[in-house]
């Protein structure tokens, strides 16, 4: 497995015109990616905390 990045999912809706201050209250996660180069499976794993 070979680690491909981090990648943070916007969970919810996006408001119109407003939507930059409504992101402030939006749920993102984040997961880092690590990809099979042999398969091309990826698995998510939760980043470590430093």
């Amino acid at each position: 497995m070979v680690y491909f990045g981090n990648y943070k999912y916007h969970l919810g809706t996006r408001s119109g015109a407003l939507g930059s201050v409504f992101e402030l209250f939006v749920n993102r996660e984040s997961f880092d990616l690590y990809l099979s180069p042999k398969c091309g499976k990826i698995e998510f794993f939760t980043p470590l905390q430093k």
